[in-house]
């Protein structure tokens, strides 16, 4: 059709034109944004139909701010301080099983597969946690216990001071009393004599892509090169390429999180913060000391300059 059409000084040959399609060719095709902030799609809007000078310029302002406060959460997660591990998790989404080229099991009852990954961010060395839904949900006890099975089993260097901890704010499953418990438990009972606290830090809403999304979209690439999965153990087999892999109920188990309310009191009030942190005291004997009284919230940032938590002092943001 090409050589009919064309003139014929203007014909090339088919190598030719097959070295310049595959090496020089310009144009690109984009893939659609469908994980979007609201907040920045419905100020966008506003700002685009405001009549009002003044008003358009403040939603101008709003979203320059907002920008700006989810900038913050990846130059923190980009920050590596010196005697500070990083880590960053998060939760997939559900796989279902069996996973078969077959409309009736599309509309049928699946098993629920979940994947839990917690990432080293500084090394990139993901871990998986895997179970189902036969064993249990994907609340805040499974969370909980997979980062605390991770915390007990992870070699932790004698050097390190703080564990930084990035996750998404979910209230159902990381941003609870239960979780918040569970690490000041691990910190009393289990952490190295050098741990002398976590932060657990938050982005802004829309604003979250972590670490552990990148890992997600590799197994992803990887499943959708297979039509039929069967069995969790042939989901098992995807994430190994990948990380290491803890099975529930034979490398790790799910802990009722929610008992260490006989012991921590519940916090109010936490669903706002974007940053948790729980210090480590000591008394006069030099044994360890949390109390609830000993969980610092720490309100949202408030001031475009951050500052450092320095020694143990808390700086709101």
């Amino acid at each position: 059709m090409y050589l009919a059409d064309t003139d014929p000084k203007y014909k090339v040959s088919y190598p030719y034109f097959h070295k310049i399609f595959s090496c020089h060719f310009n144009l690109g095709f984009g893939t659609p944004a469908t994980d979007t902030c609201s907040y920045c799609e419905r100020t966008k809007n506003k700002i685009k139909f405001a009549t009002n000078v003044d008003v358009k310029r403040g939603y101008q302002r709003d979203l320059t701010i907002h920008k700006f406060r989810g900038k913050q959460f990846y130059l923190l997660m980009k920050d590596n301080p010196e005697n500070t591990l990083n880590l960053c998790f998060d939760l997939q989404q559900v796989h279902n099983l069996p996973k078969l080229p077959i409309q009736e099991a599309y509309y049928s009852l699946q098993l629920a597969f979940y994947a839990f990954c917690i990432v080293n961010v500084t090394t990139n060395v993901p871990t998986f946690y895997t179970w189902n839904e036969t064993q249990s949900g994907r609340g805040s006890n499974e969370i909980g216990s997979a980062v605390f099975h991770f915390l007990k089993t992870a070699p932790i260097e004698g050097n390190i001071k703080k564990i930084r901890v990035f996750c998404d704010g979910c209230g159902g499953q990381n941003k609870n009393s239960h979780v918040l418990h569970m690490f000041m438990y691990w910190l009393y009972h289990h952490s190295p004599q050098s741990v002398d606290g976590i932060q657990l830090i938050f982005p802004v809403r829309g604003h979250s892509y972590l670490p552990a999304d990148r890992i997600f979209g590799r197994i992803e690439k990887e499943l959708r090169r297979h039509e039929r999965i069967i069995f969790p153990e042939d989901y098992v087999k995807f994430y190994s390429k990948v990380g290491s892999v803890r099975e529930a109920g034979k490398d790790w188990d799910v802990y009722n999180l929610k008992s260490l309310l006989n012991t921590f009191k519940k916090f109010q009030g936490i669903s706002d913060k974007k940053r948790i942190c729980i210090i480590k005291n000591k008394t006069s004997n030099n044994k360890k000391e949390i109390v609830a009284e000993n969980c610092l919230l720490v309100r949202r940032w408030e001031r475009i300059k951050l500052n450092n938590f320095v020694n143990g002092s808390v700086v709101y943001y």
